[in-house]
């Protein structure tokens, strides 16, 4: 019998036709509910995102960073055993003091003139740049590469333009070009952030004016392709130093720690050019000699016996400087 032409309705649908209908319901309502889940778990991930990658990332970051404390360690020559102190030259606390800054035990050169050893020479000055980096006064002030490059692009650059070191009375100019002439060739901002730094670095300045004459010292032998400044610009500017207007006011307006130990090296360059056979613009250094000598004995230096010593053997090479240059030159 027809079901539907006899009673005008629909026929019922099955028992297995509805439990397949609400299967199919039940499944979207568990999907949908699951989905929810998902989507709220991706929501807390990423609210809590920030703190679970650094809880993830920080202890590979503390292996990385391990790392390469060791690599920039390894990079360094081994620190020396420290000396016994010869009397009255280095006082102890102005030892502790410069291994504090500098991160190596202080020890006199054993020659002013010559290095035995270009990468240490070249570790050593690194170091140092890399102590000043640290200053808060200079975050943001230096250029690309920090105070290595700050002082490796003056060097280059006064090394380019050489002042005039002798004869500047002849010609008026010439005494006020060379009064400008850091200014002129460095810069303003340069110069200005350079002077600052030896102005607050006092206790710094003696280990780092031992370890900058080392490095430019070594420059011609150690890097003659890249030198940033070769050992005639640098007696150009020793002499400019001691014998110009220009030069001469521009250490007296420094502190007298730097001002003592820039007429030190300068001296020492010079004389190491006539032990050698030069002397390009005829100097007589024994009344800066004399000038500097006092100067140093007025300030408070670990090396100080040192360098009053240097000048006592430098002194008694001048005395007579009458003598022809070949009898003062090196054995």
């Amino acid at each position: 019998m027809n079901f539907q032409a006899e009673t005008g309705k629909e026929p019922p649908a099955s028992t297995s036709t509805r439990a397949e209908s609400n299967l199919r319901g039940g499944g979207w309502k568990a999907f949908g509910f699951l989905l929810l889940l998902v989507l709220a778990a991706l929501g807390l991930i990423l609210y809590f995102w920030e703190d679970i990658g650094r809880r993830i990332s920080q202890p590979l970051l503390d292996e990385e960073r391990a790392r390469c404390e060791a690599r920039l360690a390894s990079l360094r020559h081994k620190v020396p055993e420290p000396p016994q102190p010869a009397v009255g030259e280095r006082p102890s606390e102005a030892a502790r003091r410069w291994t504090e800054l500098t991160g190596s035990y202080p020890q006199w050169p054993g020659d002013l003139l010559e290095t035995a050893n270009c990468t240490e020479v070249e570790e050593d000055f690194k170091a140092l740049c890399h102590e000043l980096d640290r200053r808060t006064y200079l975050q943001g002030r230096l250029p690309a590469g920090g105070s290595f490059s700050l002082f490796s692009g003056i060097a280059r650059q006064l090394s380019a333009q050489p002042p005039l070191a002798s004869g500047e009375m002849r010609f008026p100019e010439a005494v006020v070009a060379n009064v400008f002439h850091l200014f002129r060739v460095v810069g303003k901002e340069p110069l200005e952030l350079f002077q600052q730094i030896m102005a607050r670095e006092q206790a710094l300045i003696e280990p780092a004016a031992i370890v900058t004459h080392k490095y430019l010292m070594a420059q011609e032998r150690c890097w003659k392709e890249n030198a940033i400044a070769p050992r005639a610009a640098l007696e150009e500017y020793a002499a400019f130093f001691l014998n110009t207007l220009g030069g001469q006011g521009y250490l007296r307006r420094r502190p007298p720690k730097v001002a003592a130990l820039a007429g030190f090296y300068s001296l020492v360059i010079l004389d190491g050019a006539v032990l050698e056979g030069r002397n390009p613009h005829g100097l007589d250094l024994r009344t800066h000699i004399a000038f500097y000598r006092d100067l140093i004995r007025s300030q408070e230096f670990l090396f100080k016996d040192r360098y009053l010593e240097t000048l006592s053997n430098m002194e008694a090479r001048w005395k007579d400087f009458s003598k022809p240059e070949s009898e003062m030159r090196r054995p």
